[in-house]
């Protein structure tokens, strides 16, 4: 699209500058955020994403202006006390800027409309003010992959961070951070425990530049960063978020394998073991394991990872040990930490079987196995000819 000359005076100071220029508005213009809540945090933010020209706002939030709301709440007017607060907000947007398109969503947002309107945006933000509506969120942009902006408050701070868990390792989610919700009685809400209103504004004008940040690909993303603001003392703290392996949104869970895994399995196994077939002059045993079999006999786990099957072990109970028949990571994730997590859950559950020592095999040419299992423990015991394969035999004596 091309700006306009009114839009050439509209956006003068975005178009001088580097980062954004022509492209970068026109970038704006065409994208489309929906914002969570049109109270504290929501206002500043609509009023200044309008200011900029995002091209499409969504808002959503169910509740009407009160007369209480209007310390904070800069969207919103004396004169539509009672008016749907998306109404309002609406109509606050329209006086910035007439050319902004507003889809008004009022409703609450819940599990039954959250992952079709995430769908429908490049970019959601959370202005929200309780934790089943961040834990609704976080779980339906990660499945939609879609970037969160998130801002919370407290009477005289704040915090804010970006949401990018599908990009994998160094990006958190917000379960990361929070993995269930604390007690209510330990978090107040703002109608009984009170808030600065131009705390609000703060941190709602922090969450505008971290969406158009986003939008426009510049400056250093807050995903896998904490932003905290102390109002009383002034001052900023960030705080690095780690991945958390087992969040149960976006780490990598093992769980026993279906037959719905079968086809991912399969082919899992075949691009993890194709490498070696000219190393070892036929297919890998591996590649020639019945699936649908083993997984019928209880013998498959499955890693999920990024809500995808990312990995699996095949596990076969002797009468002394457990054998680690088979151990396979997707290409597209190798390097993640996904093969060990594996090999981990193979040891916790030979213990849980009350096995005292877990083994495995390799093939004498895959010299990178034969160089890792003794960094992990396991110890050779052997080598020979097994199922006519040439093969490198391992144990670990479980403590």
């Amino acid at each position: 699209m091309e700006l306009s000359e009114a839009q050439f005076h509209r956006y003068a100071r975005h178009l001088i500058l580097d980062e954004v220029g022509e492209e970068g508005q026109e970038k704006l213009l065409a994208s489309r955020v929906l914002v969570v809540g049109a109270g504290g945090l929501g206002s500043p933010l609509l009023l200044y994403l309008a200011a900029a020209g995002i091209g499409t706002l969504g808002i959503i939030d169910h509740d009407t202006v009160d007369l209480t709301n209007l310390q904070r709440q800069i969207a919103h007017a004396t004169e539509r006390i009672g008016m749907a607060k998306v109404e309002s907000a609406r109509r606050a947007i329209a006086a910035v800027n007439p050319e902004i398109r507003v889809d008004s969503h009022a409703m609450a947002l819940d599990a039954t409309n959250v992952a079709a309107l995430a769908a429908g945006y490049d970019l959601i933000a959370d202005g929200s003010d309780n934790f089943a509506t961040r834990y609704l969120l976080t779980d339906a942009c990660f499945a939609a992959k879609k970037p969160l902006v998130a801002a919370a408050l407290a009477p005289f701070d704040g915090q804010l961070s970006t949401f990018k868990p599908y990009l994998g390792a160094g990006h958190p989610c917000y379960r990361c951070l929070f993995r269930e919700a604390p007690p209510p009685d330990l978090v107040p809400r703002c109608e009984t425990a009170g808030i600065l209103g131009a705390v609000a504004g703060v941190l709602g004008t922090l969450q505008a530049v971290e969406v158009l940040k986003e939008l426009l690909g510049i400056g250093d993303s807050l995903s896998g960063t904490l932003l905290m603001y102390d109002a009383l003392g002034a001052r900023f703290q960030r705080i690095k978020l780690p991945k958390d392996p087992d969040c149960p949104t976006c780490g990598t869970t093992i769980r026993p394998a279906t037959l719905a895994d079968l086809a991912p399995i399969e082919r899992i196994v075949s691009e993890a073991y194709e490498k070696y077939i000219a190393r070892i002059g036929k297919k890998p045993g591996p590649m020639l394991d019945d699936y649908r079999r083993r997984i019928a006999e209880g013998a498959v786990s499955v890693a999920s990872a990024e809500g995808a099957v990312a990995g699996l072990i095949v596990l076969l109970p002797e009468s002394d040990h457990l054998l680690l028949d088979n151990v396979a990571v997707a290409t597209n994730v190798q390097g993640k930490g996904i093969g060990r997590r594996l090999i981990d859950f193979a040891e916790a559950e030979a213990r849980r079987r009350g096995f005292a020592e877990i083994r495995l095999y390799t093939h004498e040419t895959m010299h990178e196995n034969i160089a890792l299992y003794p960094r992990l423990g396991y110890e050779e015991t052997g080598r020979g000819t097994q199922a006519g394969y040439a093969r490198v035999f391992f144990r670990k004596r479980l403590r």
